[in-house]
């Protein structure tokens, strides 16, 4: 593989200064209210078209996705993306267990996620982290 070069650093300082874009702050705050922690039951609110934070899930699962198909395709250094990317990785380990039956509603959804995922094996190390992360929000949002 290739080492890290300008051009990775190009993507990533883009993919930056587009987070920060109002939109893809709004999915940020989506990941934490709504989806980080939180059941099928509530996740699946979401992929109702009428729901008002629908686009915003949507806004932020294809942009996380794009970025990990730069991966996959070798656009962007694996090593970069896990450097400034873990919020598409977080979204991708709160939404993991639902993947299968939001790809009943949404075919393709995660698909890029997903591959890098299993092709990269830095990058599951850090989604096994990140899993962490999931399962303690899920317990403190557990009114049992």
């Amino acid at each position: 593989m290739r080492k890290p070069g300008f051009r990775d650093a190009i993507i990533a300082m883009k993919l930056y200064e587009l987070r920060r874009e109002p939109e893809l702050l709004q999915s940020r705050d989506l990941i934490r209210t709504h989806i980080l922690g939180h059941d099928w039951g509530k996740v699946r609110e979401l992929l109702d078209e009428e729901h008002e934070e629908h686009g915003h899930l949507r806004q932020a699962m294809t942009f996380w996705d794009m970025a990990a198909s730069f991966v996959n395709r070798g656009v962007l250094h694996p090593d970069v993306y896990l450097d400034s990317c873990d919020e598409g990785l977080l979204l991708y380990a709160a939404l993991e267990e639902h993947i299968q039956r939001i790809r009943k509603i949404r075919p393709r959804f995660a698909t890029q996620s997903e591959a890098m995922v299993r092709d990269f094996p830095e990058i599951k190390g850090r989604l096994l982290e990140l899993r962490k992360q999931v399962y303690a929000s899920r317990k403190e949002n557990d009114p049992s």
